[in-house]
């Protein structure tokens, strides 16, 4: 099943730049919304579960002791502060030796590194290029160097594929190209304590607050891993090649551009990822989107049918606990729920290629490996984004 082309994800936000952010705003789960319409939402946490047809009985908050330990999750680590613009947090003697002690430490910290206003992409409809050979395997080998615990590989790797690398505290590796590169940004927690989780973020320009979400995540939830797509994804004028239509590009419905992260294989954003599932088998991979719809649409990736213990099922529950005033749907029917087909992410080539797809490109997963969870969101739900990465890692790992 391909996904449905009216209901693409067209966010017609303005796109101009936002000011440097000194770290993530202070949001709450009580905090008055404003939805697409322009109505006031008031979204609160919610006791009982959402009126919604297919909503679960009460009493079913707790996390799934069972997927957490199946996704091999350590013990939740303290909650950390987010990372200083101005500089990093002293590394102590008593703090675990890894590799990335011996890097240099970055410019910046992880919240202005990571900031919108920072990350300078190609101009639309015709300044991106896509990578080269050598940039896509210099940084795969960057990469895996890292995970080997090589320094000096992992710098060098990372300066032949166009990419400084450097270190933010003791234990989180900074992979950032060159403003304007098009290329994306990638942080690596190697503590012991790091989540199971790659968080990527295809359309940080104009799906804003997916950015903030997927920072959140990595800062605050431990998050092992946190991709972040360096181009627009209108940024070419030829297209991806691979299956599927947006309107977001265009005045009307057309192919996928090739500077869509989520639908081509030429960028080095799905590279990280193939490169990702390779080295890090077991890590659940989260996909942050937005639409244009209201509430959230959830999915592994597929249409097909998941079990009521499965990460899809436990994160909708949650979505519905946490703001019951938003349409919480899901493409994947589980028992006591019928799927809703708002934008399954049965075309993102991430989602394809973790459930197993043969060609990511040409072809949909015909199954899921459930380490895959795709999130559709309506502006409202973006603008609060530490309560939907809270309600979302609280299903899947227990709060913090």
């Amino acid at each position: 099943m391909g996904e449905a082309p009216a209901d693409e994800d067209i966010d017609p936000e303005p796109e101009t730049p936002e000011a440097p952010d000194a770290g993530l705003t202070a949001e709450t789960t009580d905090a008055t919304l404003e939805a697409d319409g322009g109505a006031a939402v008031e979204v609160q946490p919610a006791t009982d579960a959402s009126p919604e047809a297919g909503n679960p009985p009460e009493g079913d908050a707790s996390p799934d002791a069972g997927l957490a330990a199946e996704l091999q999750t350590p013990a939740a680590p303290d909650d950390p502060a987010l990372a200083d613009e101005e500089g990093e947090a002293a590394i102590t003697d008593e703090a675990p030796v890894t590799w990335t002690r011996g890097l240099e430490p970055c410019e910046f910290g992880l919240g202005a590194t990571f900031a919108l206003s920072s990350i300078v992409p190609p101009p639309r409809d015709g300044g991106y290029e896509a990578p080269e050979q050598v940039e896509t395997a210099s940084l795969s080998a960057s990469l895996e160097s890292a995970s080997d615990g090589d320094l000096d590989l992992a710098v060098g790797f990372a300066d032949d594929a166009g990419y400084v690398l450097c270190r933010v505290d003791a234990d989180i590796a900074v992979w950032r190209p060159d403003p304007g590169s098009g290329r994306p940004l990638i942080a690596w927690n190697f503590a012991d304590g790091a989540r199971p989780v790659v968080v990527g973020v295809p359309h940080p320009f104009n799906e804003r607050g997916t950015l903030e979400q997927g920072r959140y995540a990595f800062d605050v939830h431990g998050a092992r891993v946190l991709v972040v797509s360096g181009t627009h994804r209108c940024a070419a004028t030829s297209v991806s090649g691979c299956g599927g239509e947006t309107a977001v590009c265009d005045a009307g419905l057309a192919p996928y551009r090739l500077s869509d992260p989520a639908h081509s294989e030429a960028t080095l954003f799905h590279h990280v990822h193939v490169t990702l599932t390779r080295l890090l088998p077991d890590d659940l991979v989260i996909s942050l989107h937005g639409m244009a719809e209201k509430g959230v649409s959830v999915s592994n990736g597929t249409a097909l049918p998941v079990e009521g213990g499965s990460a899809v099922a436990r994160a909708m529950r949650a979505l519905q606990r946490a703001f019951p005033g938003q349409r919480v749907t899901t493409c994947n029917p589980h028992p006591g729920v019928s799927p809703v087909p708002r934008l399954c992410g049965t075309t993102n080539l991430q989602g394809r290629l973790v459930n197993g797809a043969f060609d990511a490109c040409d072809e949909e997963a015909d199954h899921a490996t459930q380490r895959f969870l795709h999130l559709e969101q309506g502006r409202a739900l973006r603008r609060t984004p530490r309560a939907v990465v809270d309600a979302l890692f609280g299903a899947l790992f227990g709060a913090l």
